[in-house]
């Protein structure tokens, strides 16, 4: 049997399985993003827990915390994800209210 998953369906299944793995308007980002790999009748599953196990959103402070190696020293979130898109799949979050990102989404499948 299925169904089709929308946005807000989405969100609400990622929040009630994984409540902190993703910000609401990250969860928007990756939904857009996933939907647009759809094509000529490939369809993703939705199966929560690979997608956590794929993707990841990190702050700035995270991602100085979590890739000490990488850090360029004095960067801002911009350059985070410059060097991220280097290396893997990135979705830069902006929230409806600002004009830069407060996080991004990297795919955690490739190695950084």
């Amino acid at each position: 049997m299925k169904y089709r998953v929308d946005e807000s369906f989405f969100i609400e299944r990622v929040k009630s399985l994984r409540p902190d793995n993703f910000s609401i308007d990250g969860l928007r980002e990756l939904y857009a993003s996933l939907i647009s790999m759809e094509y000529d009748g490939f369809e993703h599953e939705l199966d929560v827990i690979d997608i956590c196990g794929k993707y990841n959103e990190l702050t700035l402070e995270d991602l100085e915390h979590d890739y000490p190696d990488l850090d360029p020293g004095n960067a801002n979130l911009a350059t985070w994800i410059e060097i991220l898109r280097e290396r893997t799949v990135t979705l830069p979050v902006i929230r409806p209210w600002d004009d830069f990102p407060s996080s991004v989404i990297f795919y955690v499948g490739m190695p950084i």
